[in-house]
């Protein structure tokens, strides 16, 4: 049973391809797979011998100093696990992402850490893939902020979650206290004709699913009273699963337009 046991966790370590590390802490000796030395290049005889230094030498100096801050919160029993990630150097001299997990397993009669056992995954793809949806998030808001437009997008609930400048002139709220208001507090708008409540593109949007335009003759009310006729679309905001995450609403003053219009007929 104990050689089936240790069969099993071998062929999971090996099937998920991750570095383990057992640390005897008073002594400082560490004992690694080969998979650990191999995440930054080498093998395991060329880090021989091994110990806590070895990761410290090859550690981000921040990274090290935020390792051992979690690390002193584990040994006082502040938080159970460590989980960390961090750069560490590989052999070729570029940084590489990691991320350690693990626990202290054996304690000594005065609550002293004995021994702590974890694993070790490189995590450098996955810290690519979020900087680059970063930077395209960054981009894409610097872009919508900076259009003359007024841009209003919401989450799946119909929650605002972002404004531009002119969205803000316009709707007569800073950002700052439309933030997870309904879409219907922040964008109110009559009918030009009855006086009556007006159209809520974000709410035909999430019914339809589909993009849709403002109905004419609509007048946005904003939050000091100043009446504008607007024109607008509404787009949804669909998810990797085909599912509405949003609505991105994009419109603009079009009072003079309207006035011009009239001064025609």
């Amino acid at each position: 049973d104990l050689k089936r046991s240790r069969d099993r966790l071998e062929d999971v370590i090996e099937g998920t391809r991750v570095g383990t590390w057992d640390w005897d802490i008073p002594t400082g000796i560490v004992e690694f797979n080969e998979r650990w030395a191999e995440i930054p290049g080498y093998s395991l005889k060329e880090l021989q011998p091994t110990s806590i230094q070895t990761w410290k030498d090859h550690a981000h100096p921040k990274d090290l100093a935020r390792s051992e801050k979690m690390l002193e919160r584990v040994f006082v029993g502040e938080i159970d696990y460590y989980d960390f990630e961090g750069r560490m150097r590989h052999k070729d001299g570029h940084w590489i992402w990691i991320r350690d997990r693990g626990k202290v397993v054996q304690w000594d009669a005065a609550g002293r850490p004995l021994r702590m056992s974890g694993t070790r995954d490189d995590i450098s793809d996955r810290k690519q893939i979020e900087r680059q949806l970063f930077l395209e998030k960054e981009q894409l808001e610097t872009t919508l902020l900076s259009v003359g437009d007024g841009i209003i997008s919401t989450d799946a609930h119909g929650r605002v979650e972002m404004m531009n400048v002119v969205a803000e002139d316009l709707c007569g709220w800073s950002v700052h206290d439309a933030e997870g208001e309904l879409f219907s507090t922040v964008f109110i708008t009559i009918d030009a004709h009855t006086g009556n409540s007006g159209d809520n593109p974000v709410a035909r949007v999430f019914k339809s699913g589909v993009k849709t335009e403002l109905f004419d003759d609509t007048i946005l009310v904003a939050k000091d009273g100043r009446q504008r006729f607007i024109e607008d679309s509404a787009s949804p905001i669909i998810d990797q699963n085909g599912v509405p995450a949003g609505v991105v609403l994009v419109f603009r003053d079009a009072t003079e337009k309207r006035q011009e219009r009239e001064q025609m007929i």
